[in-house]
């Protein structure tokens, strides 16, 4: 049982470290120039061939299975930065502060794990942790859901980042499975496909903020230059 939460930890920790690092670099560039999305999309698929040459040649070693997914989460952490940048959403933080923000997010998720560890260990919960936990992330994500619409700003939305990483990660830990392997696999196939899903989230905001359409000032969007130096603005 110790063995398995370990495993869930390190992988909700390979997860949540390189989204935020890559997230609060990027974004912060962004301000002075749109973020490489075309890094994401390579490390996805990087990741995605070494997760596959793992699992066909040395599927019982864990370090290379955490290796792909730390590759995953630069690559969340691209999209992330991605998403940050058309929603102007990491607009008013300084570097330190988005940092900060991203700090204390993850902080608060893997709290959340630790909690749902101590939860696992009461026997009722342990023997049925589905029927228990699934409400409780739900709840949580609606929260989150909720908070980001009403202050729309970079931490609730590294927070939300961030807790959909928890509900994969601690997903793939109450499913059933026999051995560690098997755990290590539904982590890595969790982390892969949340990032297939932020790098859709990223494209389709993309086509819906960055298509250039104006209906205002010209001086309010990106596709003039206002003469006085300035840096453009998005819509």
């Amino acid at each position: 049982m110790n063995r398995h939460n370990i495993t869930c930890f390190c992988a909700l920790l390979a997860n949540v470290v390189p989204l935020s690092v890559f997230a609060v670099l990027s974004a912060h560039n962004a301000h002075i120039e749109q973020p490489p999305l075309w890094i994401g999309v390579g490390a996805l698929i990087v990741g995605a061939a070494l997760a596959f040459l793992t699992h066909l040649k040395c599927k019982d070693a864990p370090l290379p299975l955490f290796a792909s997914i730390l590759i995953a989460g630069i690559s969340k952490g691209a999209f992330t930065a991605t998403i940050l940048y058309y929603t102007n959403t990491a607009q008013p933080w300084t570097q330190v502060e988005l940092a900060n923000q991203a700090l204390l997010s993850c902080g608060i998720v893997l709290l959340l794990c630790l909690a749902f560890f101590a939860l696992m260990k009461i026997p009722t919960v342990g023997r049925h942790p589905q029927w228990f936990f699934c409400p409780i992330m739900l709840a949580l994500l609606i929260a989150a859901i909720v908070l980001l619409i009403v202050y729309r700003n970079a931490f609730f939305t590294l927070l939300l980042l961030h807790l959909l990483s928890l509900i994969f990660c601690f997903g793939a830990r109450i499913l059933e499975f026999d051995e560690a392997q098997e755990l290590r696999f539904n982590t890595l196939v969790a982390s892969y496909f949340y990032a297939c899903f932020l790098l859709v989230v990223a494209l389709v905001i993309i086509c819906i903020v960055g298509d250039g359409d104006c209906d205002g000032d010209c001086c309010d969007c990106d596709c003039c230059d206002c003469g006085n130096g300035g840096k453009k603005k998005k819509k």
